[in-house]
């Protein structure tokens, strides 16, 4: 074949059939299509990132509790007032108790005692409940006795006495004696205040004191020790004093 009967470069295309250059110019076109497709899967990728990562945002803020307290307004009640109803509350039994306690209109016994809290109780005469002390007698008759008394509430007592136109012989004494109820004993030193006249003269305050071991109440002058329980007639103490007892356990019958 000659030179001339050679196709040229440009005449191999037209010498193509319709379906062979078709072919031809989809495998010509194949990696430009690729590239736009890949092109679309990331840009589809990164929507989705970004939209995942607005939503994590989103969800993130809403559990804080500055987005709470900001979007917890009060909203309008619709309920009237007339239809609001307190739950009735339940009250425990010891709470009745204590009110019902509280209430209580008649005598308050205690502790299995007899005599009412509060109420007093005379003591009975005894001669030998008055003494003195330092080898000194106190006589004191009944008559002698204005009061003699006292009254319990828990494990405090309050004891109050009244003696006039008594008489006293020995001494000097430091102390008139006054024995306690012997169901109680006191259970640590008190001092207070008494009032004490001799022969009929003016009143003038002395000293009280409770004594532990034994039961006992002492009355002393003013001045004391100086001053001392002398012989005479007109003695006369009064007063009244607040302490602490514990209540010795009843005996019981064999």
């Amino acid at each position: 074949m000659t030179d001339d009967m050679r196709p040229g470069p440009n005449d191999i295309r037209s010498d193509l059939s319709p379906q062979t250059a078709g072919r031809a110019g989809v495998a010509e076109d194949f990696p430009s299509r690729r590239l736009s497709t890949l092109a679309h899967v990331f840009f589809a990728l990164a929507t989705v990132l970004v939209i995942a990562a607005y939503g994590f945002v989103l969800l993130t803020e809403r559990h804080s509790p500055g987005w709470i307290l900001q979007h917890l307004e009060p909203r309008p009640s619709t309920i009237a007032p007339s239809q609001i109803v307190a739950a009735p509350v339940a009250t425990p039994p010891a709470t009745v108790a204590a009110r019902e306690e509280a209430k209580h209109d008649g005598p308050l016994l205690e502790r299995g005692r007899s005599v009412p809290a509060g109420e007093w109780t005379d003591l009975p005469f005894d001669p030998e409940r008055f003494s003195a002390s330092d080898g000194a007698h106190w006589t004191v008759h009944r008559e002698n006795v204005v009061n003699c008394a006292y009254t319990l509430v828990g494990n405090t007592m309050t004891f109050s006495w009244f003696i006039t136109n008594s008489s006293t012989k020995g001494g000097p004494a430091n102390f008139l004696q006054i024995s306690l109820p012997s169901r109680y004993f006191p259970v640590r030193r008190v001092v207070g205040t008494a009032t004490y006249s001799e022969g009929g003269n003016s009143w003038l305050n002395g000293v009280a004191q409770i004594d532990t071991k034994p039961s006992l109440l002492l009355v002393s002058k003013n001045g004391y020790p100086a001053a001392k329980w002398a012989a005479g007639e007109g003695v006369a103490t009064a007063g009244e004093i607040t302490f602490e007892v514990l209540e010795r356990a009843p005996k019981r019958s064999r």
